[in-house]
């Protein structure tokens, strides 16, 4: 995709996707391979020097990543709204499956690997808590970054062991839905993508393939999916090597 700042973003129409430069967020991958897969044209704007400072949070109410800008229509920034979005924008090859109780499950698998107290969601909550928790190991977010992660996804405390039961619950069921098949669904749609992406907080890819910042490289490594590498099974870890090698782009823009 073409990379463009945020005021350039502003000014033009279509499909523009605001991400944080070398920040791999799962969010922000996922939704770029399912604009891919679709062929959508689209952008990518970043914060840049020749953009004011602020402009990302200036133009999207906040500082994080995804969003996405079509048009003159509302900001988009989650999962779900993306998805449609780019489902009416490109209804060929289609990411949902048609049929509405196939349709219900992926909206639902989907959810627990992008969703509040998803996948990702836990993954944020165990690194804010080892980085709060035991500031000095390796890996561990810096204070500012940690409270801030920390109050957006609503970090408690006593929240790790939950956060580690639903990681391991939804690890589970992702292996049991896939089973022996090529795609969880049979055929390719979005929670291929959605695993993909996410499953990077487990399986990192190489430095040359995923170029991303030490700080997240670190993060995820050794105090994120890292530490459930092992609980990832081998179904799981040969479909996320397949979405690489023959539908999401290497090495991965970011």
């Amino acid at each position: 995709m073409e990379v463009v700042s945020i005021t350039e973003a502003r000014s033009r129409k279509g499909l523009r996707l605001v991400t944080r430069r070398g920040v791999p967020t799962p969010w922000a991958q996922a939704a770029k391979g399912i604009i891919e897969l679709k062929g959508l044209p689209c952008v990518l704007a970043q914060e840049s020097e020749a953009d004011p400072k602020g402009a990302h949070a200036d133009w999207t109410g906040d500082a994080g990543a995804p969003f996405v800008a079509y048009d003159d229509e509302p900001l988009r920034s989650g999962w779900v709204q993306i998805l449609e979005l780019a489902e009416r924008l490109a209804p060929h090859p289609r990411c949902v499956p048609q049929n509405s109780r196939e349709r219900a499950a992926l909206y639902g698998y989907a959810n627990e690997i992008c969703g509040e107290m998803g996948l990702g969601w836990c993954l944020r909550l165990l690194m804010v808590h080892a980085s709060l928790v035991t500031p000095e190991q390796e890996g561990a977010f810096p204070e500012r970054i940690a409270h801030y992660l920390g109050r957006k996804y609503g970090y408690r405390e006593n929240c790790a062991p939950e956060a580690r039961r639903r990681v391991l619950d939804i690890l589970g069921s992702l292996s049991a839905l896939l089973g022996e098949k090529p795609y969880f669904f049979g055929e390719l749609t979005a929670l291929d993508i959605y695993w993909a992406a996410f499953g990077n907080m487990f399986m990192l890819l190489e430095q040359k393939e995923l170029p991303a910042a030490p700080l997240a490289r670190n993060a995820w490594g050794r105090l994120g999916g890292g530490r459930f590498k092992s609980e990832v099974s081998g179904n799981l870890a040969r479909h996320h090597r397949k979405m690489y090698t023959e539908h999401l782009s290497l090495s991965v823009q970011l």
